[in-house]
Protein backbone atom coordinates (compact mmCIF):
# COMPACT_ATOMS: atom_id res chain seq x y z
CA UNK A 1 0.00 0.00 0.00
CA UNK A 2 1.25 3.32 -1.25
CA UNK A 3 1.27 6.49 1.60
CA UNK A 4 -2.26 7.80 1.54
CA UNK A 5 -3.33 11.41 0.81
CA UNK A 6 -4.68 13.12 3.92
CA UNK A 7 -5.98 16.61 4.39
CA UNK A 8 -5.91 18.22 7.94
CA UNK A 9 -9.12 19.18 10.05
CA UNK A 10 -10.68 22.49 11.82
CA UNK A 11 -12.98 24.54 13.54
CA UNK A 12 -13.12 21.51 16.13
CA UNK A 13 -15.34 19.31 13.44
CA UNK A 14 -14.06 16.09 12.00
CA UNK A 15 -14.26 17.66 8.23
CA UNK A 16 -10.37 16.41 6.73
CA UNK A 17 -9.78 13.68 4.84
CA UNK A 18 -8.39 10.01 3.84
CA UNK A 19 -7.70 8.90 0.18
CA UNK A 20 -6.06 5.35 0.15
CA UNK A 21 -3.86 4.69 -2.27
CA UNK A 22 -2.58 1.29 -3.51
CA UNK A 23 0.37 0.36 -5.80
CA UNK A 24 -1.60 -1.49 -7.82
CA UNK A 25 -4.46 1.03 -8.74
CA UNK A 26 -7.71 1.38 -7.37
CA UNK A 27 -10.09 -1.85 -7.69
CA UNK A 28 -13.42 -3.01 -7.53
CA UNK A 29 -12.90 -5.42 -5.84
CA UNK A 30 -11.25 -3.80 -2.79
CA UNK A 31 -12.72 -2.61 0.31
CA UNK A 32 -11.36 0.02 2.75
CA UNK A 33 -11.52 0.48 6.46
CA UNK A 34 -9.80 3.26 8.49
CA UNK A 35 -11.05 2.49 11.46
CA UNK A 36 -9.43 -0.90 12.33
CA UNK A 37 -11.73 -3.16 10.50
CA UNK A 38 -14.81 -1.77 12.10
CA UNK A 39 -16.46 -0.60 9.32
CA UNK A 40 -15.91 -0.97 5.27
CA UNK A 41 -16.61 0.59 2.29
CA UNK A 42 -15.88 -0.09 -1.22
CA UNK A 43 -14.56 3.70 -1.83
CA UNK A 44 -11.18 4.57 -1.17
CA UNK A 45 -12.11 7.84 -0.19
CA UNK A 46 -13.26 9.09 3.36
CA UNK A 47 -13.84 12.26 4.24
CA UNK A 48 -15.90 13.79 7.53
CA UNK A 49 -12.03 12.03 9.25
CA UNK A 50 -11.32 13.50 12.59
CA UNK A 51 -7.96 14.84 14.06
CA UNK A 52 -6.55 11.48 15.39
CA UNK A 53 -4.37 8.62 13.93
CA UNK A 54 -5.90 5.93 12.17
CA UNK A 55 -5.52 2.35 10.90
CA UNK A 56 -6.04 2.02 7.06
CA UNK A 57 -6.79 -1.58 5.95
CA UNK A 58 -7.78 -2.58 2.00
CA UNK A 59 -8.95 -5.84 1.57
CA UNK A 60 -9.12 -7.66 -1.96
CA UNK A 61 -12.49 -9.79 -0.77
CA UNK A 62 -11.30 -12.36 -3.78
CA UNK A 63 -8.04 -13.78 -2.70
CA UNK A 64 -7.87 -15.37 0.40
CA UNK A 65 -4.67 -12.95 1.39
CA UNK A 66 -4.78 -10.81 4.36
CA UNK A 67 -5.38 -6.95 4.03
CA UNK A 68 -2.78 -5.00 3.24
CA UNK A 69 -2.33 -1.90 5.85
CA UNK A 70 -1.21 1.31 6.68
CA UNK A 71 -1.50 3.94 9.56
CA UNK A 72 -2.59 8.08 8.40
CA UNK A 73 -2.49 10.61 10.37
CA UNK A 74 -5.24 13.53 9.90
CA UNK A 75 -3.13 16.75 11.28
CA UNK A 76 -4.64 20.29 12.49
CA UNK A 77 -5.40 22.37 9.19
CA UNK A 78 -5.41 26.08 8.84
CA UNK A 79 -8.60 27.15 11.27
CA UNK A 80 -11.24 29.66 9.62
CA UNK A 81 -10.35 33.46 10.73
CA UNK A 82 -11.67 36.67 9.95
CA UNK A 83 -8.03 38.11 9.39
CA UNK A 84 -8.55 41.83 9.04
CA UNK A 85 -11.82 44.39 9.29
CA UNK A 86 -11.09 47.83 7.37
CA UNK A 87 -13.97 50.76 6.27
CA UNK A 88 -13.60 53.82 4.70
CA UNK A 89 -16.21 56.63 4.99
CA UNK A 90 -17.67 58.19 1.97
CA UNK A 91 -17.79 61.50 1.33
CA UNK A 92 -20.37 63.93 3.26
CA UNK A 93 -22.16 60.28 3.89
CA UNK A 94 -22.73 58.02 7.27
CA UNK A 95 -21.85 55.44 4.46
CA UNK A 96 -19.06 53.10 4.61
CA UNK A 97 -17.05 50.97 2.14
CA UNK A 98 -15.62 47.99 4.04
CA UNK A 99 -13.63 45.25 3.72
CA UNK A 100 -13.20 41.72 5.24
CA UNK A 101 -10.01 40.00 4.86
CA UNK A 102 -10.35 35.82 5.78
CA UNK A 103 -8.06 32.58 6.00
CA UNK A 104 -7.81 29.53 6.68
CA UNK A 105 -10.74 27.23 6.55
CA UNK A 106 -12.24 26.22 2.74
CA UNK A 107 -13.27 28.79 0.58
CA UNK A 108 -15.86 30.41 -0.31
CA UNK A 109 -16.65 32.62 2.45
CA UNK A 110 -20.06 34.02 3.02
CA UNK A 111 -20.60 36.74 5.20
CA UNK A 112 -22.72 38.26 7.61
CA UNK A 113 -23.18 40.76 9.98
CA UNK A 114 -25.65 41.79 12.67
CA UNK A 115 -25.74 45.94 13.16
CA UNK A 116 -25.98 47.91 16.51
CA UNK A 117 -29.95 48.12 15.95
CA UNK A 118 -30.17 44.24 15.77
CA UNK A 119 -30.91 44.01 12.06
CA UNK A 120 -28.89 41.42 9.61
CA UNK A 121 -27.10 42.14 6.43
CA UNK A 122 -25.70 39.84 3.88
CA UNK A 123 -21.98 41.10 2.96
CA UNK A 124 -21.63 38.68 0.25
CA UNK A 125 -19.42 36.05 -0.27
CA UNK A 126 -15.75 35.60 -2.09
CA UNK A 127 -12.48 32.96 -2.28
CA UNK A 128 -10.88 35.50 0.03
CA UNK A 129 -11.26 39.56 1.02
CA UNK A 130 -14.77 40.40 1.04
CA UNK A 131 -15.70 43.99 -0.02
CA UNK A 132 -19.27 45.58 1.02
CA UNK A 133 -20.60 48.65 2.22
CA UNK A 134 -22.38 49.42 5.45
CA UNK A 135 -25.43 51.68 4.45
CA UNK A 136 -25.94 53.17 8.13
CA UNK A 137 -22.86 53.08 9.91
CA UNK A 138 -23.63 53.81 13.48
CA UNK A 139 -21.69 53.61 16.92
CA UNK A 140 -22.26 50.51 18.31
CA UNK A 141 -21.36 46.29 18.19
CA UNK A 142 -21.52 45.03 14.87
CA UNK A 143 -21.25 40.71 15.04
CA UNK A 144 -19.57 39.30 12.32
CA UNK A 145 -20.24 36.00 10.79
CA UNK A 146 -18.26 34.12 8.28
CA UNK A 147 -18.85 30.35 7.18
CA UNK A 148 -16.86 28.35 4.77
CA UNK A 149 -17.63 25.93 2.21
CA UNK A 150 -17.65 22.53 4.74
CA UNK A 151 -19.92 24.63 7.14
CA UNK A 152 -17.04 26.23 9.58
CA UNK A 153 -18.92 29.46 11.33
CA UNK A 154 -17.07 31.54 13.03
CA UNK A 155 -17.72 35.09 14.84
CA UNK A 156 -16.37 38.53 15.98
CA UNK A 157 -17.72 40.95 17.38
CA UNK A 158 -16.58 44.43 16.29
CA UNK A 159 -17.04 47.79 18.05
CA UNK A 160 -17.48 51.30 16.16
CA UNK A 161 -16.52 54.29 18.01
CA UNK A 162 -17.38 57.03 15.30
CA UNK A 163 -19.96 56.86 12.72
CA UNK A 164 -19.15 59.01 9.24
CA UNK A 165 -21.11 62.01 9.69
CA UNK A 166 -18.62 64.75 9.38
CA UNK A 167 -19.11 67.94 11.39
CA UNK A 168 -20.20 71.40 8.86
CA UNK A 169 -17.31 73.28 8.14
CA UNK A 170 -16.80 75.97 10.69
CA UNK A 171 -18.65 73.97 13.35
CA UNK A 172 -17.17 74.68 16.56
CA UNK A 173 -13.89 73.44 16.72
CA UNK A 174 -14.21 70.43 14.23
CA UNK A 175 -12.16 69.02 11.51
CA UNK A 176 -13.57 70.71 8.51
CA UNK A 177 -16.39 68.63 6.05
CA UNK A 178 -13.71 67.37 3.58
CA UNK A 179 -11.18 65.73 6.28
CA UNK A 180 -11.43 61.97 6.05
CA UNK A 181 -9.81 59.34 7.70
CA UNK A 182 -9.48 55.57 7.60
CA UNK A 183 -8.35 53.09 10.16
CA UNK A 184 -7.55 50.15 9.30
CA UNK A 185 -7.55 47.32 11.95
CA UNK A 186 -5.52 44.35 11.87
CA UNK A 187 -5.11 41.48 14.84
CA UNK A 188 -2.05 41.44 16.63
CA UNK A 189 -1.33 44.82 17.13
CA UNK A 190 -1.35 47.54 13.95
CA UNK A 191 -3.23 49.88 13.51
CA UNK A 192 -2.99 51.96 10.07
CA UNK A 193 -4.16 55.27 9.89
CA UNK A 194 -5.16 57.36 6.53
CA UNK A 195 -5.67 60.69 6.41
CA UNK A 196 -6.96 62.83 3.26
CA UNK A 197 -8.69 66.41 2.43
CA UNK A 198 -6.07 68.17 4.06
CA UNK A 199 -4.56 71.59 2.74
CA UNK A 200 -1.05 72.50 2.02
CA UNK A 201 -0.86 75.33 4.40
CA UNK A 202 -2.45 73.21 6.88
CA UNK A 203 -0.54 70.74 9.78
CA UNK A 204 -2.21 68.35 11.30
CA UNK A 205 -0.79 67.36 15.03
CA UNK A 206 -1.46 62.96 15.00
CA UNK A 207 -1.45 61.86 19.62
CA UNK A 208 -2.85 58.12 20.54
CA UNK A 209 -3.51 57.19 23.80
CA UNK A 210 -4.39 54.55 25.31
CA UNK A 211 -7.60 53.60 27.04
CA UNK A 212 -5.95 55.03 30.56
CA UNK A 213 -4.63 57.85 29.05
CA UNK A 214 -1.11 56.53 28.46
CA UNK A 215 0.54 58.63 26.02
CA UNK A 216 1.74 55.94 22.65
CA UNK A 217 2.24 57.90 19.35
CA UNK A 218 3.19 61.26 18.30
CA UNK A 219 3.51 62.68 14.83
CA UNK A 220 3.38 66.21 12.75
CA UNK A 221 1.83 66.11 9.68
CA UNK A 222 3.23 69.34 7.42
CA UNK A 223 2.19 70.06 3.99
CA UNK A 224 0.44 67.63 2.81
CA UNK A 225 -2.53 66.45 1.71
CA UNK A 226 -2.72 62.95 2.70
CA UNK A 227 -0.87 60.92 5.02
CA UNK A 228 -0.70 56.95 6.26
CA UNK A 229 1.14 55.47 9.46
CA UNK A 230 1.45 51.92 10.71
CA UNK A 231 1.75 51.71 14.37
CA UNK A 232 1.91 48.62 16.26
CA UNK A 233 -0.79 48.08 19.41
CA UNK A 234 -1.69 45.61 21.04
CA UNK A 235 -5.36 44.05 21.84
CA UNK A 236 -7.01 47.41 23.55
CA UNK A 237 -8.86 50.78 23.20
CA UNK A 238 -6.85 53.26 22.00
CA UNK A 239 -7.97 56.94 21.34
CA UNK A 240 -6.68 58.98 18.06
CA UNK A 241 -6.72 62.84 19.00
CA UNK A 242 -6.19 64.99 15.76
CA UNK A 243 -5.41 68.56 16.10
CA UNK A 244 -4.41 71.28 13.40
CA UNK A 245 -2.88 74.76 13.70
CA UNK A 246 -5.94 76.34 12.92
CA UNK A 247 -7.53 75.15 16.34
CA UNK A 248 -10.05 72.52 14.88
CA UNK A 249 -9.72 69.21 16.56
CA UNK A 250 -11.40 65.83 16.74
CA UNK A 251 -11.01 62.74 18.22
CA UNK A 252 -10.87 59.03 16.84
CA UNK A 253 -11.79 55.95 19.32
CA UNK A 254 -11.00 52.51 17.79
CA UNK A 255 -10.45 48.72 19.32
CA UNK A 256 -7.51 46.62 18.41
CA UNK A 257 -9.12 43.23 18.52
Amino acid sequence: MADPTVVGAYCGDCNGSITVNLAQGESPDVMYSIDNGFTWQSSNFFDNSCITDHLILADNTTTAEPPVSNTAQVPSAPDLNMLKFSYTCLPNENKAEAIMEISGGTAEYLLSYIDPLGQEHDAGSSMDSIAFIIEDLRVGDYHFFVEDRLGCVKDSLIRIYDDCLKFPTGAGNQLPLDFGTTVLLEPGGNLNIQINGLTTDENVEVNIFSASGRFIYHRLIENSTEWLEKVNLDRGLYFIKLNSNSGKSKVLKTFIF
